[in-house]
């Protein structure tokens, strides 16, 4: 959101705010109802979710969103405090070397049909050659929160050949056991390597339950399981530069590896990572599963780095924007697989960059919640099948002081039943 200070310089501000509403549309009535008493321009909205979806996704998150959930609970609506938008000069990422070799591989795992099931491979051959090695151990950090969501219980204690501990410690690590995140030793025997009916059955469940479900990473690293532990534990509650608190979920393959492709020029980011000192290393490599499980990324540090890793870790402000931009692309990548799923025909006819430079222009228009995205992105395809105009209805809109998803709603609609009156030939 925007204000005009006294000076007359329009300063851009976030805020994050807990309502109870009926639903989205009635929560974007309140939320610019109390801007316009504020003297507040709405500028856009970054999303809307319940509380405990909202904590549950979050790649991090502070004590102020459970704050804010309780207080609304009480009072029925509650803000937070007003964080200026600094604008960046320039990104780290932009310039000087990268430190990682980054390495994306297919995914080429089949069933043989003339074999039983339990003559099938458990794991991809390129993967399984990737992931366990006999120059290294194999370590699997994995979300008990997410895997909880798919097997409806917390069953890491049945599986007791496998040796692993959390990344919690104390009085939390018992009060969030089961939502904590775990590091299991899961490096394989040369034996174990050779002969598929050994292997644990933790590895079998996890491959054949798990992979694609963004449950967790691996890590390869010649350390032991609680000296990585001991190193891991450092980022998974971290400070901001203003020192308020976060938990990172750096445990999400998905954020992990939009994070370090954003860090991997980053000298000070990747030493402290990799613990990296001279020429030696705590982490070789983290392997992220990618397309929901159709490839893996491989993140392995470069040899004669000549990195040193010092000092305490703490999110900077260019790293918050590496967060929005990883939340940004993942809506992007929703609104377009429901998109094509809706309109197989009508979507066969335009690339990826085609509907993404249609999202990014929504985005600009101030369409920025996951349903406003897909309704501008609906009428700009039909608009385009079909060659009709939406510039009035786009003018009208612009004139408009209700919520953007209202705007939207209303485009869609407005396209909806032009689409309705060009099947049924009729122009008027």
């Amino acid at each position: 959101m925007a204000q005009l200070d006294p000076e007359g310089i329009i300063k851009n501000y976030t805020i994050q705010v807990a309502c109870n509403a009926s639903d989205e549309v009635d929560l974007h009535r309140q939320i610019r109802a109390y801007l316009q008493n504020n003297n507040f321009t709405l500028k856009s909205i970054e999303y809307t979710r319940l509380i405990q979806e909202h904590l549950d996704r979050m790649d991090y998150y502070d004590q102020v969103s459970i704050n804010l959930s309780a207080e609304a609970a009480r009072h029925g609506y509650a803000l937070g405090q007003l964080e200026p938008i600094k604008e960046q000069s320039s990104s780290i990422n932009a310039e000087g070397p990268s430190y990682l070799n980054i390495q994306s591989q297919p995914m080429e795992f089949s069933i043989n049909p003339e074999k039983p099931s339990w003559q099938q491979p458990w794991i991809d051959p390129n993967l399984k050659q990737t992931l366990f090695k006999s120059d290294t151990k194999t370590y699997l950090l994995l979300d008990a929160t997410s895997r909880g969501i798919i097997s409806k219980t917390f069953d890491l204690d049945d599986y007791n050949d496998i040796d692993k501990c959390s990344l919690y410690s104390g009085q939390l690590a018992e009060d969030l056991k089961q939502q904590a995140p775990y590091l299991l030793d899961v490096t394989l025997s040369e034996e174990q390597l050779m002969d598929d009916s050994s292997v644990p059955k933790f590895h079998r469940d996890f491959f054949s339950k798990y992979w694609g479900k963004n449950t967790g990473i691996f890590i390869h690293s010649s350390e032991p399981l609680d000296k990585l532990n001991f190193h891991l534990k450092k980022f998974t509650k971290v400070q901001d530069e203003t020192g308020k608190w976060f938990f990172f979920r750096f445990f999400d393959p998905r954020i992990m590896a939009h994070y370090l492709e954003s860090i991997q020029r980053w000298p000070q980011r990747i030493a402290k990572w990799y613990g990296a000192q001279k020429d030696s290393q705590l982490i070789q490599s983290f392997i992220c599963e990618h397309m929901a499980g159709n490839e893996y990324k491989v993140f392995q540090l470069k040899p004669n780095h000549n990195l040193n890793h010092s000092g305490n870790i703490s999110l900077t402000s260019v790293e918050f924007e590496f967060f929005k931009d990883y939340q940004w692309q993942q809506n992007k990548k929703l609104v377009e697989i429901e998109l094509r799923q809706d309109f197989p025909n009508e979507t066969a006819n335009f690339t990826n960059d085609d509907i993404n430079d249609w999202l990014e222009s929504a985005a600009k228009k101030g369409y920025t919640t996951p349903r406003s995205l897909y309704d501008y992105a609906y009428s700009t395809l039909m608009a385009t099948t079909y060659g009709f105009d939406l510039s009035e209805v786009e003018q009208f809109l612009s004139e408009q002081t209700t919520s953007h998803l209202e705007k939207s709603k209303l485009l869609y609609q407005s396209t909806k039943d032009a689409v309705e009156r060009y099947a049924s030939g009729s122009n008027t």
